[in-house]
């Protein structure tokens, strides 16, 4: 039988592969976001043959194991319409552009503030309103598209937590480019323009 374990390490062993699947980063997104989909589709398959043992087991795989999972594709997701976005421009330009970006994060991430404090303190009180299949309370942020979730794959809050796990990703994947700019500047101004 399949493990979660087993399908987490098989998605990190094909996502330690990507700069190998192509050159460009929407390649490896695309190539990315097709392997978390398949994991994913794993897991809901083994929770459907399978099920869980006891509650505890299901609070743990909607708060720890899926959010690991489904963070991954949301966060590929991200950095796919983030670069497929980006225009080739100047770094003052790309500053902004990505600066939005984390404006936009730092939004979110103020909405859901109890949220994030309940996922970062690793609180547990609410785990069986949070992360047990069938509860009836529905999220303000979900009430909309209610219909469209798997009710045996899904708890309420699983994606608010992955969302949370996948912004912390993207803010660490922004500050990497920051990086990159400035560093690309001081290289300019230290060695000044290419003649030609």
């Amino acid at each position: 039988m399949e493990t979660f374990c087993e399908i987490i390490l098989d998605l990190d062993n094909e996502l330690s592969w990507i700069k190998e699947v192509s050159e460009n980063i929407p390649g490896q997104m695309e190539y990315a976001i097709g392997q978390c989909k398949v994991a994913l589709d794993r897991m809901r398959k083994l929770v459907i043959s399978e099920g869980f043992p006891d509650q505890k087991s299901e609070i743990y795989f909607f708060k720890k194991i899926k959010p690991a999972v489904y963070s991954k594709l949301l966060y590929h997701q991200a950095v796919l319409d983030l670069e497929s976005k980006r225009q080739k421009a100047d770094s003052s330009v790309i500053r902004r552009y990505f600066q939005k970006r984390l404006y936009k994060i730092n939004e979110y991430m103020e909405e859901h503030q109890v949220k994030l404090q309940y996922f970062k303190c690793g609180f547990k009180h609410l785990d069986e309103k949070y992360f047990v299949r069938g509860t009836t309370e529905i999220p303000l942020e979900l009430r909309g598209s209610h219909h469209l979730m798997d009710k045996d794959f899904f708890t309420w809050h699983d994606h608010t937590f992955s969302m949370i796990m996948a912004n912390e990703m993207l803010i660490d994947y922004i500050q990497i480019i920051f990086k990159k700019e400035t560093m690309a500047v001081i290289g300019l101004l230290l060695t000044g323009p290419k003649q030609n």
